[in-house]
């Protein structure tokens, strides 16, 4: 049941990583995406001038425009799970998941890349 709900977990943060993708491209609203999907998306572009922040802050030597859109919208949603999702799991759970996504679909260098970024908001937010 456990590796269902996970597998699960990841199909909608793949969804979610899709849509915030197609939407850099195209001003549509989001069609054929569950609720979830879709109100996790609303939040994050309701959040992303707060997570561009914070993603800034933590992205020594990167300006978010130099990223590649794919890795700035793994860390956006990571981030957003992190900092303002309802779900109140470890950050380590959502890292993992941003690194297993990114080993998918981003480049070779996407997984230490995002780690190296995720580590630093999260070593931040247990210091708070």
């Amino acid at each position: 049941m456990e590796q269902s709900l996970q597998q699960q977990k990841r199909k909608e943060r793949i969804q979610i990583l899709e849509a915030l993708y197609q939407m850099e491209f195209q001003d549509k609203e989001l069609k054929e995406q569950t609720n979830d999907v879709t109100n996790t998306v609303s939040e994050i572009i309701k959040h992303k001038e707060q997570i561009d922040q914070v993603l800034t802050e933590h992205s020594q030597n990167w300006k978010l425009s130099r990223m590649a859109l794919l890795d700035l919208n793994i860390l956006r949603l990571a981030v957003y799970e992190i900092l303002f999702s309802s779900e109140k799991e470890s950050p380590k759970i959502f890292i993992n998941e941003a690194i297993e996504i990114a080993k998918i679909y981003g480049s070779s260098d996407s997984p230490r890349f995002i780690n190296g970024i995720l580590d630093s908001i999260a070593l931040k937010e247990r210091q708070e």
